[in-house]
């Protein structure tokens, strides 16, 4: 039996824990969670006693080691706070990324979790996708030969963008720690370099900045909150809208509305409304929100075995997704995530161009949930290097994590100083 702490309550948690919730091998043992309202939901979903809801960590850290591991879930700015006592009392912990925007806290951490001997992993999910778990095993088995480079985009849906970058909680690196690549796209940069893991990265470049979501670029007569003093006839037209969003098409309500202390289904239009029209950050207009962030940014990487990967980042894209081509001396693979299928091409003697044989994991349990099946695959993972099993090739222990990590922190300087910066090889 494998006993679980949960270090907050919110989206991400509440995904996680629903794939161990039912399991007889597993017991959620405790629930820490400041917000009183969530701190009771988690008791009532996941039946637990008054005694094992906890308000603060240090309430619950009190009373010694009292499960096995812990999935933490907090904000970004107390990853560090959060997670070090744990690893201090020999917790395993899955914690969810980024890790931290602050690499002498990285490797800290790294350290902390490699002298008390327990597993710390990081929630990469993607690596947990059937669609790149499959591409990992095709270059380990050689299918690709050398890898030449990596072509990558990550393009954040219109309203993704809107809910979590441009108002939600990540909108702002000076709060929440994190740049929007190291919020967004650390996922991405992690996965090339766990796929190129046979070198490591050298040298990196980036070019970006919020250069279309201003104030200047707002529609002519555009207001300051979308259902406040946004004219009607800007609004309706608006991509933007926060009413389209929020109300109207019903996206997104865990993040827009989650100030309300009231479960989600309980909140009512009117209820919606009034948030979006006051202190609700998701009624801002978003080219006048108070985002400090990129709308967009490029990354280019040299590893040191001389191969490239290069990523794309943008927000507001209307086909979201990620796209990845991979070139080798052997073959080639090209793929779109969120249709759940890649090709794979190698030489053709006969024509002269090539072969084609497609993956599609469409017919996979599970694949169409939770980040195209990565997330319950991860916590699968998390519980039985717990149990003492052998890891999957996928695991995503704090040491394969840092070099994902480093590139981000090098990619920020590159893009703040126009110049190509070396990534520090620790």
């Amino acid at each position: 039996m494998v006993k679980v702490a949960l270090i907050s309550y919110g989206n991400r948690v509440r995904c996680y824990s629903q794939f161990i919730a039912n399991r007889e091998d597993v017991k959620i043992v405790a629930v820490v969670e400041p917000n009183d309202h969530r701190r009771e939901m988690a008791k009532k979903v996941l039946g637990l006693k008054d005694e094992e809801c906890y308000k603060t960590l240090d309430d619950m850290l009190k009373k010694g080691k009292i499960a096995d591991c812990a999935i933490n879930g907090t904000m970004d700015q107390f990853h560090y706070e959060t997670t070090m006592p744990l690893l201090e009392q020999g917790y395993h912990v899955l914690l969810e990324k980024p890790v931290t925007s602050n690499k002498e806290e990285l490797l800290k951490l790294r350290e902390t979790a490699e002298k008390n001997k327990v597993h710390f992993m990081i929630c990469h999910l993607l690596r947990y996708t059937p669609f790149y778990g499959k591409i990992k095993e095709l270059i380990e088995e050689g299918k690709l030969g050398e890898i030449m480079s990596i072509m990558a985009s990550e393009n954040v849906a219109i309203i993704h963008s809107s809910s979590a970058f441009i108002r939600g909680k990540w909108r702002k690196e000076s709060e929440c720690g994190s740049s929007l690549l190291m919020a967004k796209c650390c996922h991405d940069l992690d996965y090339l370099c766990w796929l190129n893991n046979k070198t490591k990265p050298l040298y990196i470049s980036s070019f970006g900045g919020r250069d279309f979501l201003t104030p200047e670029k707002a529609p002519e007569c555009a207001g300051t909150r979308c259902l406040v003093d946004c004219p009607a006839y800007v609004e309706n037209k608006c991509q933007w809208s926060a009413y389209k969003d929020y109300i109207k098409n019903d996206l997104f309500g865990y993040y827009a509305f989650e100030t309300i202390d009231k479960d989600l289904d309980k909140i009512t239009e009117k209820e919606r409304i009034e948030s979006l029209k006051t202190d609700n950050s998701h009624g801002m207009c978003a080219f006048k929100s108070d985002m400090d962030l990129v709308d967009h940014q490029m990354v280019n990487i040299k590893f040191a075995n001389g191969s490239t990967a290069a990523l794309n980042m943008t927000l507001g894209a209307y086909r979201p997704g990620r796209d990845i081509h991979i070139l080798g001396t052997k073959g080639e693979i090209q793929g779109y995530l969120e249709s759940n299928k890649f090709y794979y091409r190698q030489f053709d003697d006969v024509g002269g161009f090539y072969t084609e044989k497609v993956y599609d994991f469409n017919e996979l349990d599970g694949v169409n949930y939770g980040h195209m099946g990565g997330d319950g695959r991860l916590v699968e993972d998390f519980i039985k290097i717990v149990s003492g099993q052998k890891p999957s090739i996928a695991y995503t222990s704090i040491s394969d994590s840092v070099n994902g990590h480093l590139c981000v922190y090098a990619a920020d300087e590159a893009m703040k100083t126009n110049k190509v910066v070396k990534v520090e090889s620790v």
